[in-house]
């Protein structure tokens, strides 16, 4: 005696949605990586211009020496250690963008590097 399944569940066009789908959040997800890459260089590059202002400015008293002064200290030992832990992560993000073949301009992966 043969056993037959009392039904059968055609599932190919729920795959192919659920695929459909899943690809369509990657994308999604993927476009936000891209983004928040590209925001976080921006962020990190106009940090240090500014920074590299404020420093070039010569200082026309001693209270604004002092407040130089400061001011390097705190880029030196905070503001900078910041901008470069948030650059390796822009790029542990970029990495994870090329596993996953996404096609991001190449002016912002370029920019990217020019901030090491």
């Amino acid at each position: 005696m043969v056993d037959f399944p009392i039904f059968c569940v055609k599932a190919q066009d729920l795959k192919q949605r659920l695929a459909k789908e899943a690809n369509g959040i990657k994308l999604k997800l993927s476009e936000k990586v891209y983004s928040w890459c590209s925001e976080s260089v921006k962020f990190i590059s106009t940090t240090f211009n500014e920074m590299r202002k404020r420093i070039e400015k010569v200082p026309e008293n001693e209270e604004e020496l002092v407040d130089l002064r400061d001011f390097i200290k705190q880029s030196k030992e905070v503001t900078t250690i910041e901008m470069n832990a948030l650059q390796k992560e822009v790029e542990r993000h970029y990495e994870l963008l090329d596993e996953f073949s996404f096609m991001y301009q190449i002016d912002d992966i370029t920019e990217c590097w020019y901030l090491k």
